[in-house]
């Protein structure tokens, strides 16, 4: 109740930033939004030096890897080992440290799609860490505040006294991330663009129980 409470508030403040009224998105996810909570652990691994030309190496950098949440919101909880990073404006992959008494909030896809990119999703992934003697690993709890499934985007008509604090994405940008090598298409209806996360993170369990389905390139 707590996690909700206060995803609700934040998204309060998200629709006041856009001059919008603070109950802008309250329609968006009513009495049903999807939420979803998880434990995470990231074992350990023997060493941290991986060669990024080697397509197996490369793999085993990540504990995940580079992608964009697929909804609203992402609070993240995690312990003091290390190996979150996200990617900056300039392209760059840097640290997000534990820091004691906070959360780490990424932006989903469907806020992305709603603001015309005003808003980006944010690109972000968990390098494995190198086994130590007093640490099993990294251990996080991700808390997704996200619409209800049957909610498909509009965009948002943007008030002029918006300010754009960098340049205006492309049309054509706005609905894709450069996650999946730049070929991450996001789907309006956010119950579609959730299964296609869905799809992408567990191949062996679309293998098994969606053996009729095919995932494309583009998500």
């Amino acid at each position: 109740k707590e996690m909700e409470a206060l995803s609700r508030r934040l998204m309060k403040y998200l629709a006041l930033s856009l001059d919008l009224p603070a109950d802008y998105f309250d329609d968006t996810f009513g009495t049903c939004p999807n939420i979803q909570l998880k434990v995470c652990h990231y074992p350990a691994t023997e060493k941290r030096e991986f060669n990024v030309g080697d397509d197996n190496n490369t793999k085993a950098m990540f504990g995940v890897g580079p992608h964009t949440d697929s909804g609203y919101l992402s609070l993240l909880l995690q312990d003091d080992v290390g190996g979150l990073q996200v990617q900056n404006q300039s392209g760059e992959w840097i640290d997000a440290p534990p820091i004691d008494g906070t959360i780490v909030v990424n932006l989903g896809e469907m806020l992305q799609l709603a603001t015309s990119g005003y808003f980006l999703a944010t690109p972000h992934r968990v390098l494995n860490v190198e086994r130590r003697q007093d640490a099993g690993g990294r251990f996080s709890m991700p808390f997704f505040w996200n619409p209800r499934l049957d909610f498909c985007v509009e965009r948002i008509d943007l008030p002029n006294s918006l300010v754009w604090e960098r340049p205006r994405p492309s049309e054509g940008s706005i609905g894709w991330t450069s996650s999946h090598a730049g070929g991450n298409k996001l789907q309006a209806c956010y119950g579609a663009n959730a299964f296609k996360s869905l799809a992408r993170s567990h191949p062996q369990v679309m293998e098994r129980h969606h053996q009729d389905l095919t995932v494309l390139p583009d998500g």
